[in-house]
């Protein structure tokens, strides 16, 4: 080989070598995915390496409970404070232990995670740390902002002391390897690097046109912070003696939180139209270890239905129809299915460092759609009562028991039923409800404010009424019973017959019978009606109770009534308020609140009594004298019937 040959071929591999270290340095500047987040993962921020490749991340869960997360190196996801905490910051240590600020408290003190997951108090008082960082040999420093700023030290034994003291807002702090504290100020825009020396020398390492939002150092002393100032932000590097340049430019977004493992690879935080990931910048001379398989669940959906499937783990999640080969559908922790009519499978595989793991099956089973039917006479007078079926939970757009398979309408109009059923699929379905007003509910209570006599015929304005089964009042006889509702109420006080009727809805009932009518108008507590059988809701308060049936007199001519109670009471008659005591009070002697009505003997006259309560004592007393009596209160079983 003569000299001339030589000399090329030193050049070549100079060249040569040139090429490859300029290889690997834009190799180190290519962005790539490292985990992909389900959205059970909300609002990633301040991400921190271990000394073992674990990285660990504040969030929130999908009910916004904050917690912070770790990454384990082979892709494991796994909570490690969760529940009644606040974390703020974080902050890990050489020994697998991590430190974060508790702001449940106030101030917020310092706990600690040991490798087991045992959560102590390290640190409380009158201290607040804004963020904390560990040196070499284990001590512990945090910015405390509670008095003044500055920076605290904290000794491995718990000797704490002042540091670093001056006119300065600490946002980010980290050693170097050669023992030098650095800090960014955000008491100055744009915000500056402070540089602390171990001898106590304090002096600006970065300044100018940059917004350091997070940085991190590597083993050789090179510092890379996240520059807002600038939108998208980008990465910039910071050699040892202070030069600046770029680092990464592209394939950054909506980028926060910082830092370097101890392969020399860098990790951020990354959003992209809600969706959130881990970013890495390798170290090519960084081991390259296999990931995990994407980790992902079986789901199911609704027959002809679309869904979104998921899966998370490190590297690029791509998509297939098969368990090798086969197609690939799409890329990215989410995968849309169109509608499908037939149970599926399809399968996750994630890439990362020129590495495929092996495919994680998804499941869909395809579940049926509940056959929705409607049954009941759509027409009626007064009510009409329908019955939906098909599944397991109901919801109509009225009535009186919307979330009930059986549901009573008062008013004609067009309403809506969904079904649902146990594995939640829906079908609904519309119905037109027509009801004739006559004036009476299912329950005998008053519904509008006129009552139709009828004949048996049919005929109005007769003498009598017509029950149900066709037979006139004065055929029937008495039964000493009225019919009884339940009502649940919230604190109220009654102040008219408005209130009361607003209070005894159909949709506030919670229970209903029939009981004698001794027991149901004369009763001075929730003990004595709740031993007479009739359930009483909320421990005897905030309810309201009415009893309604028909008064048969058996005599003709003037009748008084006394109602009493506590709280707001009323009697009706043939629609007309006889007697009342509204708003809130206790109960007052028989003949304190009465009233007097002109009846007819054998005529059958809706007759109804209610009571609310709001709170301590509650009753019901009503009594009546006949026309032949001049004195005296009595309760006549034989003149009130329930039907």
């Amino acid at each position: 080989m003569n000299s001339q040959q030589k000399i090329f071929k030193f050049f070549l591999v100079i060249f040569y070598l040139f090429g490859f270290v300029w290889q690997q340095e834009l190799q180190a500047q290519s962005v790539s995915t490292y985990y992909n987040f389900k959205s059970d993962v909300q609002y990633p921020n301040v991400i921190k390496a271990d000394t073992s490749g674990n990285l660990y991340f504040l969030n929130y869960d999908i009910n916004w409970t904050p917690r912070i997360s770790k990454l384990s190196a082979n892709g494991t996801l796994s909570n490690i404070v969760s529940g009644n905490y606040y974390p703020q910051t974080i902050a890990p240590d050489n020994a697998g232990n991590v430190y974060f600020t508790d702001g449940s408290n106030w101030p917020p003190d310092i706990k600690k995670v040991a490798s087991d997951g045992t959560i102590t108090t390290f640190l409380s008082g009158d201290y607040y740390a804004q963020d904390m960082t560990f040196d070499s040999a284990g001590n512990l420093y945090f910015a405390d902002l509670f008095n003044s700023p500055e920076i605290k030290k904290i000794t491995p034994d718990g000797n704490i002391t002042s540091f670093v003291t001056g006119n300065f807002y600490p946002i980010s702090m980290l050693f170097d390897p050669a023992g030098n504290l650095f800090y960014i100020d955000g008491n100055s825009w744009p915000p500056p690097i402070q540089k602390f020396t171990p001898d106590g020398t304090m002096s600006t390492f970065v300044s100018g046109n940059y917004n350091p939002m997070n940085f991190t150092i590597d083993t050789a002393g090179n510092m890379y912070f996240l520059d807002g100032y600038n939108y998208p932000s980008d990465i910039k590097k910071v050699a040892p003696d202070g030069t600046v340049t770029s680092y990464v430019t592209t394939g950054i977004n909506n980028a926060n939180g910082l830092t370097i493992d101890k392969d020399g690879n860098l990790y951020f935080i990354d959003e992209l139209n809600g969706q959130y990931s881990i970013k890495t910048i390798r170290n090519p001379l960084a081991p390259c270890v296999l990931p995990q398989p994407p980790a992902a669940g079986d789901t199911s959906v609704c027959l002809g239905s679309s869904i979104t499937i998921s899966a998370e783990g490190i590297g690029e999640i791509q998509w297939y129809d098969a368990p090798t080969g086969g197609n690939l559908v799409g890329s990215g922790s989410s995968l849309i299915i169109p509608p499908i009519s037939s149970n599926t499978t399809y399968y996750a595989e994630a890439y990362f460092c020129n590495l495929s793991t092996t495919r994680t099956p998804v499941y869909i089973t395809v579940e049926p759609i509940p056959v929705l039917t409607i049954s009941g006479s759509t027409t009626g007078n007064d009510f009409v009562k329908l019955t939906a079926s098909g599944g397991v939970y109901y919801s109509w757009s009225g009535g009186y028991s919307p979330t009930t398979a059986t549901n009573t309408f008062t008013n004609s109009s067009t309403y809506m039923v969904t079904v649902t059923n146990a594995e939640g699929c829906s079908d609904n379905a519309s119905v037109t409800v027509t009801v004739n007003k006559y004036g009476v509910t299912e329950n005998g209570q008053l519904v509008s404010d006129v009552m139709t006599q009828l004949s048996r015929n049919g005929q109005p304005n007769a003498t009598s009424f017509v029950n149900k089964h066709g037979k006139s009042s004065s055929s029937v006889p008495t039964d000493g019973q009225l019919n009884f509702s339940v009502f649940g109420t919230g604190s109220a006080c009654a102040a008219n017959a408005g209130d009361l009727t607003n209070l005894t809805v159909p949709v506030n009932q919670t229970s209903s019978g029939t009981k004698s009518a001794n027991a149901l108008l004369d009763w001075s507590s929730w003990n004595v009606l709740s031993a007479a059988g009739v359930s009483v809701p909320n421990g005897g308060d905030y309810f309201a109770v009415a009893a309604s049936g028909y008064f048969v007199p058996e005599e003709t001519g003037n009748y008084t009534f006394t109602c009493e109670g506590d709280d707001a009471v009323d009697l009706f008659i043939n629609n007309i308020n006889v007697a009342n005591h509204y708003g809130c009070h206790g109960i007052a002697g028989l003949g304190s609140h009465i009233g007097t009505i002109y009846l007819e003997q054998g005529t059958r006259y809706s007759f109804r009594a209610r009571m609310q309560e709001n709170g301590g004592g509650e009753g019901i007393r009503v009594f009546w004298r006949k026309p032949s009596e001049s004195s005296g209160w009595n309760v006549y079983p034989s003149e009130i019937t329930s039907n």
